[in-house]
């Protein structure tokens, strides 16, 4: 009986952390369509796709190094380390979606210390992260406030080619 409470209880914290994260997401999900970076890709604010895929922090993160100094320390063998860890997968980021399909794909990170990354990307298909990807893309750095606000910190154009 102990045991049936127990994992009753952790399923609920999970799923009660993980729709916070999603609203997390969703914060910044509206910071991202509000962007210049984004209407340089589509005028339509509801054209996109968010991934049901969730990138390691540090294959994104390796490109803010500078701006996470003063949040958190971030070591070359901790990047070199992630680089070749499988990407997690929650799929109640499709919950995000108002499409099913679009030319442009969001990505976002795992949150540490209420910083993430999004990865905007300009596609014909649906794209996994380990796919080859040639072109443009931006990749945004967002941290979680005292209020639980989502404020955008940065950022960058990649260009993948």
């Amino acid at each position: 009986m102990k045991y049936k409470i127990i994992v009753i209880l952790s399923i609920f914290f999970m799923s009660f952390s993980t729709s916070e994260k999603v609203d997390d997401y969703r914060q910044a999900l509206s910071k991202i369509t509000t962007s210049k970076e984004y209407h340089s890709f589509t005028k339509n604010q509801k054209k996109y796709y968010v991934s049901n895929e969730v990138i390691r922090y540090t294959k994104l993160a390796q490109y803010f190094k500078k701006e996470l100094q003063q949040y958190n320390e971030l070591t070359d063998e901790e990047i070199v380390l992630n680089t070749y860890k499988d990407n997690l997968n929650n799929d109640n980021l499709l919950t995000l979606n108002i499409k099913k399909c679009s030319k442009v794909q969001i990505n976002f990170s795992e949150i540490r210390e209420g910083i993430f990354f999004a990865e905007l990307i300009k596609t014909k298909k649906k794209l996994k992260y380990k796919d080859v990807y040639f072109g443009i893309s931006y990749v945004y750095m967002f941290k979680k406030n005292l209020n639980d606000k989502i404020e955008l910190i940065n950022v960058i154009q990649l260009d993948n080619n």
